[in-house]
């Protein structure tokens, strides 16, 4: 359903499936915009027997028919005091009213390691009826080459017809050459382009070069070249493109902003789902399904931004990379986010008032190991491992304990406790007595 002042439009479908075979799909809509209500409808059917797959439909517009796009443009032009140079009014009918029909069917499969394809398309306009016929062939050639060959014939008003082949060398490295060539009605031309894919990682680079050269007059030349950079915020490509003796040169930024869990987060694109963390200690590696995924700031929050929708995703910090006076209440956490929708996950990591104390019996020899160690006014307790060395967490500025060691012999020691953030606090060696 979508609408504005003066129009309204309704549309629904249905699809169902034909055993085992394929699917039919039946869609209608009508609307109404000044005292005028048309319709449209279509139908579409596909379908596969024995490898071979079949496509069928038909569609018809009304000449009344509108929607919000067209009404939007013609109430525009309707306040416009300058005319838009890309809209002249003979093309109005076109664009804002006419009815149209078309018919498309098709077959596709392969056979000896090659792809087929066929189609037909009729298609009627109030200026002229196209009628489509093409093939296309493809097939792999020594386990990388590709090689197509494209052909099609407009058998309506224009007569229009071209034939097209090409090949596309890979070279390892995300690097690919591809050459083709062309003729049909208005010339013939042969095109170049050479291109490195970035592989979707920060701070990894994507490159392509093309040219196409025409093998008549009334044809132009091009050139173009382009670059792409995924950045940790953004994507960013620049390019600069050559017809005749015309250049364009542009640039383009996309990304994301994701305000959510007590940060702003700026980051590439998000076309599926996301995650927040927090409570990840400063500084500690993300992981998003064992693959490193962003870094912690110093508040202990990151942006996973690549995960899927209504399925499980594993998300863990790495804490070996925690400070030593860190502790997460978790490494680790399966999430199922929904459809472009972020979930916010905390690691709980806290900082823990601790350090090792060496203990001493009155001679000066360590305690003796697996010795228990008890905080006193606390439920801490720890065992007490080699050379005397105990770890303690719970400390205060004043502490004391007692330890229990084998056969029921008891000592106690007092310490005090100063926190040095980052660093491992190492207490004694302190005598037991």
């Amino acid at each position: 359903v979508e609408g504005m002042k003066d129009f309204a439009n309704l549309g629904a479908g249905v699809s169902a499936r034909l055993g085992g075979y394929g699917v039919v799909t039946a869609r209608g809509a009508a609307s109404h915009f000044r005292d005028v209500t048309d319709t449209r409808y279509a139908i579409d059917l596909e379908a596969g027997v024995a490898g071979i797959n079949f496509f069928a439909s038909l569609e018809r517009a009304h000449a009344g028919y509108q929607d919000v796009v067209r009404v939007t443009e013609l109430k525009a032009r309707s306040v416009r005091a300058v005319p838009d140079p890309f809209f002249d009014a003979g093309s109005e009918p076109i664009l804002l009213a006419f009815s149209s029909a078309s018919e498309r069917v098709g077959i596709n499969f392969g056979v000896f390691d090659t792809g087929v394809a066929l189609t037909y398309a009729r298609l009627r306009l109030p200026q002229h009826e196209a009628r489509l016929a093409g093939a296309s062939l493809n097939r792999t050639l020594f386990g990388s080459v590709s090689v197509w060959l494209n052909a099609y014939r407009d058998f309506g008003d224009r007569g229009d017809y071209g034939v097209f082949a090409g090949l596309s060398v890979p070279f390892g490295n995300g690097m690919m050459a591809t050459g083709s060539g062309g003729k049909g009605k208005f010339g013939s031309t042969v095109s170049a382009r050479v291109s490195r894919e970035p592989d979707q990682l920060e701070n990894s680079w994507g490159w392509a070069v093309s040219a196409t050269a025409p093998l008549s007059e009334d044809l132009g030349k091009q050139r173009a070249a382009l670059v792409r950079y995924y950045s940790r915020h953004a994507t960013l490509e620049a390019s600069v493109d050559q017809i005749d003796d015309k250049f364009r040169v542009s640039a383009f930024a996309e990304g994301s902003l994701v305000a959510m869990g007590g940060g702003l987060f700026v980051s590439r694109r998000i076309d599926d789902s996301f995650a927040v963390v927090r409570g990840g200690g400063p500084n500690t590696p993300v992981l998003s399904n064992t693959l490193s995924a962003a870094r912690t700031d110093s508040a202990g929050r990151a942006l996973v931004p690549s995960l899927g929708s209504f399925r499980e995703n594993v998300v863990s910090i790495d804490p070996s990379e925690l400070s030593v006076d860190l502790r997460p209440a978790r490494t680790q956490a399966v999430v199922v986010p929904g459809d472009r929708a972020g979930v916010i996950i905390d690691f709980g990591v806290e900082l823990v008032a601790g350090a090792i104390v060496i203990l001493i019996d009155g001679a000066g020899a360590p305690l003796p190991l697996g010795s228990v160690a008890t905080l006193n006014g606390t439920d801490e307790t720890a065992v007490v491992g080699y050379d005397g060395r105990t770890y303690l967490t719970g400390l205060a500025a004043r502490n004391s304990l007692r330890v229990e060691m084998e056969g029921g012999t008891m000592c106690t020691a007092s310490f005090d406790f100063a926190p040095q953030p980052g660093e491992q606090v190492v207490i004694g060696p302190l005598p037991c007595r």
